[in-house]
């Protein structure tokens, strides 16, 4: 009986008895295994229900207090306070990274899209920035004073006008998408829902200690006043050392989030 449990597992290309090979279709083995796409930096699942700690279940276990955080089905951000950070490697400033996370905003009018002279920024989901030294991060925002203000934001490199980059788009209140930058060492590429969308220059950023990592706001500078908060969901925020490559992007969009 057993012998034949492990023929029916290996018809279906999983694990048996400490072996697993995947097979195609047509029952022969496949060219290559999928590729390995766990993080190896920061990786908050955000799956959560209660208390105020985002779990980092990356070997860096990061774990970030983030108070009068709400759950449900993800870690839910109230745009005017709710913001959690962990002091992380000074490597996080340096390139290659790749910061991927599932965000759903919700509409916000507290202030407006070019508030603060930043239009509509700042990144502020996923935040290393510093002030006045600069970051990486991303950030997604449905501002209601006009389309321009629906728009995703980054931020990759030292602070100055070539470290972020805004694109609006048809992005509406209580929608999901999949949001991820790839930062290299000369430029950036953004991607929404698994596909490339554009690429942008990028700096190396300079080295502060202690280096912040922000779950749900830009950084601690109080002058963008509400702005600087995340308003809406998120899950899944994943942050690696390396670049990840078009189609491990695609799979994680695929996966959706853990």
């Amino acid at each position: 009986m057993r012998r034949g449990l492990c023929s029916w597992v290996f018809a279906f290309g999983l694990a048996c008895g400490g072996r697993s090979e995947l097979r195609t279709a047509g029952g022969g083995p496949s060219d290559a295994a999928p590729p390995d796409i766990t993080p190896d930096f920061l990786w908050y699942k955000l799956d959560e229900t209660s208390g105020s700690v985002a779990h980092d279940s990356s070997p860096t276990h990061a774990h970030i207090g983030i108070p009068n955080v709400a759950w449900d089905d993800g870690a839910v951000f109230d745009g005017a306070s709710t913001c959690g950070t962990a002091n992380v490697s000074e490597t996080f400033r340096q390139p290659p990274v790749t910061i991927s996370a599932w965000l759903t905003p919700a509409a916000r009018d507290d202030q407006t899209s070019n508030a603060h002279a930043l239009t509509p920024f700042p990144p502020n989901a996923v935040s290393g920035d510093y002030p006045t030294a600069g970051g990486y991060g991303l950030g997604l925002d449905v501002w209601t004073d006009g389309d321009a203000g629906r728009a995703l934001s980054v931020e990759t490199g030292n602070g100055d006008s070539i470290a972020f980059h805004s694109m609006s788009g048809a992005f509406a209140d209580g929608e999901r998408h999949f949001i991820a930058v790839v930062i290299g060492t000369a430029d950036a590429t953004i991607f929404v829902d698994g596909k490339q969308t554009t690429k942008t220059a990028d700096g190396i950023t300079p080295s502060v200690t202690p280096t912040p990592f922000h779950l749900g706001c830009h950084n601690d500078d109080v002058g963008y006043g509400t702005k600087r908060f995340y308003k809406g969901r998120m899950r899944d925020v994943r942050v690696y050392k390396r670049v990840l490559g078009a189609g491990e992007i695609a799979e994680l969009h695929t996966n959706g989030p853990v």
